[in-house]
């Protein structure tokens, strides 16, 4: 499967591939599997858990500025647009504020009866999309799951941490927006992270649940 990668806040794609969780990830789910890392476009500071290991006159990169109900719109005219030039894509593979963008993409369509442009979501640490409705009006609202439901029907993992110290609330957030049939979720032991070599079953168990997501969208295709 062709995947589509959105980092997280305050890093950049070159550093995302980098990182030891991402790696032992795609190492552990074999070679099927093609990813392509697409870069946010707005200067930020580093974020926590690149800023020890990266250079200090690196660029580190936000896909929108989240004070701007503007500049989130940009981001998702600027991540169709890239979806319909370097496509099509199986899978969206996105990280913290990467997957509140790619899930915030799959709302838009969905609220408007469009083509999904993608057949599963991979959420790492993933927080609840905004209202592209509430966006058109200048204006942030996040969804809900228990004021919205389930507004995405297509297989999903969601991965995160049951000590992450940013938003702890974000995963489950996230997950409660998906479909429970299509839905598979695993809560490691960690922080704002992806589960690597270190921890050995918690990398396994990911693996697991993303490949569980993959065989439901191969069978529902």
């Amino acid at each position: 499967m062709r995947f589509l990668c959105l980092h997280g806040k305050g890093t950049n794609s070159r550093l995302t591939t980098m990182l030891s969780g991402v790696a032992a990830l795609r190492y552990r789910l074999g070679n099927d599997h093609t990813y392509d890392f697409v870069e946010g476009s707005i200067p930020c500071d580093a974020a926590l858990e690149v800023a020890t290991f990266s250079s200090s006159n690196g660029e580190f990169f936000a896909y929108f500025d989240d004070a701007s109900p503007a500049s989130c719109r940009q981001a998702l005219e600027d991540l169709e647009a890239y979806i319909k030039s370097a496509g099509p894509f199986d899978g969206l593979m996105a990280f913290s504020i990467g997957a509140v963008l790619g899930a915030t993409l799959l709302v838009q369509k969905a609220q408007t009866n469009a083509a999904l442009p993608f057949r599963l979501a991979v959420f790492f640490c993933g927080g609840a999309p905004g209202d592209p409705s509430a966006l058109n009006e200048d204006r942030f609202r996040f969804l809900d799951g228990a004021f919205d439901g389930e507004v995405l029907d297509l297989p999903t993992a969601h991965v995160w941490g049951k000590n992450d110290p940013r938003i702890p609330s974000w995963g489950p957030q996230l997950a409660k927006l998906c479909s429970s049939q299509l839905a598979t979720t695993f809560v490691h032991e960690r922080g704002h992270d992806i589960p690597s070599w270190h921890d050995k079953l918690s990398l396994e168990r990911t693996v697991q649940c993303i490949q569980r997501t993959i065989d439901r969208a191969i069978t529902s295709h």
